[in-house]
């Protein structure tokens, strides 16, 4: 459920996660678009929070955001068909299919 759909449901810390999540997808696409920046931004979040990520940018931007996280498989997956456009199989420099990648720490770190 997003902070659109269930504001008078949200207690507690579970409130005050969502309404941060809010307030930094909100500023920062208001601030972005104003200034004509449209990405590729990454941001990278605890693994319990990646599709709150998802949703709240889905739900109050225009952004295309890709959750890089999974398996390697799956990784090399997103990668390959999510985050370039390509020109008869190769990879146009600089034209992302993205406009955020959220993923998490761990991934990051990962050499797989």
């Amino acid at each position: 459920m997003s902070l659109l759909e269930g504001w008078p449901h949200f207690r507690g810390p579970d409130f005050t996660v969502v309404v941060v999540v809010v307030v930094v997808v909100v500023t920062s696409e208001f601030d972005l678009q104003k200034a004509g920046i449209r990405g590729p931004f990454l941001v990278i979040a605890p693994l319990s929070t990646i599709a709150n990520w998802e949703r709240e940018f889905s739900a109050w931007t225009e952004l295309n955001v890709v959750v890089y996280h999974g398996s390697a498989y799956s990784r090399r997956l997103i990668h390959e068909y999510e985050l370039y456009y390509r020109n008869e199989g190769r990879v146009i420099s600089e034209a992302f299919k993205f406009n955020v990648i959220v993923t998490t720490y761990e991934v990051m770190l990962c050499k797989c």
